[in-house]
Formats: structure tokens, sequence, C-alpha cells
């Protein structure tokens, strides 16, 4: 669900670090991973499902120019929705420390190595998400980081790189250069009391004031 309603991402993510945690405390055994005597780790099956709809997800569908006009925008929407939605997912588990630094490294390679617009589409949207957890001086893999950057640099200044893209891309590169202001986690309202809501119910069902009424005339 995360990955076509993309509102459900940061919960989505902080459910898994919850089972993470639970998994730790209180762990379980696979079949196979009992036999080689290991306890299940959740970490590594949630890498090797993030892996696998990277991998799913990381070309278009075949088959799209087929379609009837309609079927193919529908087509290509829902494909789009689940490529972005997918690679802000693995980006907001990268941040919660779920998937390991080097994982977003080599992602990022990946989709540079053959940039279509939907590899620099997803690039963009992962480093949307990861840029302000992981670009500083002392993160392990700061050099691969800054590698991806300059690469991004490079493809902005080429003709041929789509306008959308373009724009993407030096958006993300604008963000960094602005030290990541706007995508710091901010502190979070606190949870809505039940006397709030219910305070706010009471305002909202009061008779309105007869002003609007007066404009009217």
């Amino acid at each position: 669900k995360a990955t076509t309603q993309h509102h459900f991402i940061d919960m989505y993510s902080d459910l898994c670090v919850l089972l993470h945690e639970h998994f730790e405390k209180y762990p379980l055994e696979a079949a196979a991973a009992s036999k080689a005597g290991k306890k299940l780790n959740f970490k590594r099956l949630l890498l090797d499902v993030c892996q696998n709809s990277f991998e799913r997800l990381h070309a278009p569908p075949q088959g799209v120019d087929k379609l009837d006009p309609e079927e193919k925008i529908l087509a290509e929407v829902r494909y789009k929705t689940r490529m972005l939605g997918n690679i802000k997912l693995v980006g907001s588990l990268m941040s919660r420390g779920m998937l390991a630094g080097k994982v977003g490294i080599a992602i990022m390679e990946e989709l540079l190595s053959n940039p279509t617009p939907e590899a620099l589409e997803s690039l963009a949207a992962l480093l949307t998400v990861v840029g302000a957890t992981f670009d500083r001086p002392d993160w392990q893999y700061r050099a691969g980081l800054q590698h991806v950057f300059e690469c991004m640099q490079v493809i902005v200044r080429k003709k041929r790189c789509a306008p959308r893209q373009r724009c993407l891309l030096q958006d993300v590169l604008d963000m960094r250069a602005n030290s990541w202001a706007d995508m710091r986690p901010k502190k979070a309202d606190k949870p809505t009391t039940l006397e709030e809501v219910a305070q706010k119910q009471e305002e909202q069902l009061q008779p309105q004031s007869p002003t609007w009424r007066t404009a009217m005339k």
C-alpha cells in the first residue's frame, strides 16, 4: 500500500522499526533459518523485499505501447506511482536505519549507470528523502554520495537531459546548496486529545455569525 498511497510511507516505515525491535526482543525461527541454527532476521527480510521490488519496478512495463491511449496512460500512471512510492519507501527506511547506507549508494549508482528518465526521477525522489539525513561530513559513505552529486551536476548540463528530469535533479542540488533547510525533520505536533477533538467539533457546529449574510447584500 505504501507504494501506491505515498502518504502512508512514514507510517509503514515506523511500523517496520517497531517490528524490528519486537523481533529483536522476541526472535522467531524460520524453517530454513532454524536448520542453519540462525534466528529470523527482519532487516534481512526487509532488504530482500525492497530489492525485489526495486528490480521489478526499475524498468517500465512491457507492451504498454500496444494498449489503447486511455489504457496506456493509466498503465503508465500506475507504474510511475509504484516506482516512486517504492523508492521513497526505501529512502524512508534508510533514514530510520532499517536499510544500510551502502545499499542506498548502490541503488544510486545503479540508477546513474543507465540514466533513463525513470531512473533520474527515482534518483531525485530518493535523494529528496535521504539527503538531509546522510549528507554529512562524518557519514561513512560520504565519498560515494559526493560522487553521485557530481554526476548529477554533469547530467543537468547536458542538452539531451529532458526538461522535467533536469528540473527535478536541479531542485535536489538546490536543496543541498541550501543545506537541506526545508527537508530537515521537523518536531511533530503533539497528538490531539479527545477533549480537543470534541471542542473543535462543538465550535464547528455552533451557528454561524451573520456577518457573511451582510456581505452578500
